[in-house]
């Protein structure tokens, strides 16, 4: 996703590639396909989907896009390069390696911090003075549970090592899925007390919430 002068327009590519990402997932899913793969496929693209989202969400915001309520956000700063808005969000988010950086105007794509935590992004609007900031915070008062549990499962997918599957077991337990044996059957668990599956559950929240954050 790039940068946009309509928030409408980020919802809208969220959407479809969710939907896109669904479809993967079900045939992954059936055991009768034979596709198993297509799950940890399904969670690495889901997990790339949310941070990319995310870092639109922001710097499109801070450049004074419309929400998809039609108003234009506001800024107390004129930050316009993606590198001067990269620069802003790392003094943020981690004032001291901004600092030992020299406290740069601007800092390359690849100097960028990775921001997963959607609370770390309400700190960054609410610096920037950004007039959306209360519709970030009433997609973050919608308590989703990927963004806690999301990252340690792409984790798991990525390397394949011991460590990183006991911290997705610990993980399971902690979202009160227990019994088990691959990190595929944490994805497919239904959540506790709902008759929907993780990696389903973590669609649905994807979209409610960058819903309300484009508001």
């Amino acid at each position: 996703m790039r940068p946009v002068s309509d928030l409408s327009k980020v919802y809208d590519a969220l959407t479809s590639r969710l939907r896109r990402l669904r479809r993967l997932y079900n045939v992954g899913a059936d055991a009768a396909a034979g596709k198993s793969e297509l799950i940890s496929y399904a969670v690495i693209e889901l997990d790339n989907l949310v941070l990319s989202a995310m870092r639109v969400l922001l710097i499109s915001s801070v450049r004074n896009a419309r929400t998809l309520s039609g108003v234009r956000v506001r800024s107390v700063f004129s930050l316009r390069e993606e590198g001067e808005i990269a620069a802003f969000t790392l003094s943020v988010v981690n004032n001291q390696a901004f600092i030992r950086m020299g406290s740069p105007i601007r800092i390359d794509r690849k100097q960028e911090p990775t921001v997963r935590d959607p609370r770390a992004v309400e700190r960054v609007f609410s610096a920037a003075g950004l007039t959306n900031t209360p519709s970030l915070q009433s997609a973050l008062a919608l308590n989703a549970t990927l963004f806690a549990n999301l990252a340690t499962l792409r984790n798991f997918y990525a390397h394949r090592n011991a460590d990183t599957w006991r911290k997705a077991r610990r993980k399971a337990t902690d979202m009160g899925i227990y019994a088990v044996s691959s990190v595929d059957d944490i994805v497919k668990s239904l959540v506790p007390g709902r008759a929907v599956r993780v990696y389903e559950d973590w669609l649905d929240e994807a979209e409610l919430f960058f819903e309300e954050a484009c508001k």
